[in-house]
């Protein structure tokens, strides 16, 4: 392997390595999403259930106007569908991601090999230099 293949490796590689720390980067950005998204999202279903159960506030013993209980369901089961589908396209892009992640560490370990040998044949030039 000549010098010059070894040098457009290493710089191939070089473009891989952003890659993967840009998805590195997507990961925990989508990961705070989803838990952000999560946190939305279990909030709801514990009001939707609220309005289910109840027809008179537990705490003050009022009674919910029912117009007020049921559109207030409606739009939780609407705001709930959402959040599933949001979280959904979450995990399916940090799955993708993930899988990119996967690729970039194939690829790196399979170089491992020709990379060291750079390494040591540009150290030995170096040597021939001084």
């Amino acid at each position: 392997m000549t010098e010059e293949n070894l040098l457009l490796r290493t710089n191939n590689k070089s473009e891989e390595i952003k890659t993967y720390t840009a998805s590195t980067a997507t990961i925990k950005q989508l990961n705070t999403f989803r838990t952000k998204l999560q946190t939305k999202y279990q909030t709801s279903v514990t009001e939707s259930n609220f309005f289910n159960k109840n027809t008179v506030c537990p705490t003050c013993t009022q009674n919910i106007e029912e117009t007020f209980r049921v559109n207030k369901i409606d739009h939780l089961q609407e705001v709930i569908s959402k959040y599933e589908t949001n979280l959904s396209e979450i995990e399916q892009a940090i799955t993708k991601e993930e899988e990119r992640e996967r690729k970039f560490g194939n690829n790196l370990r399979k170089t491992e090999l020709p990379t060291c040998f750079f390494k040591k044949t540009l150290s030995d030039s170096q040597q021939w230099i001084l």
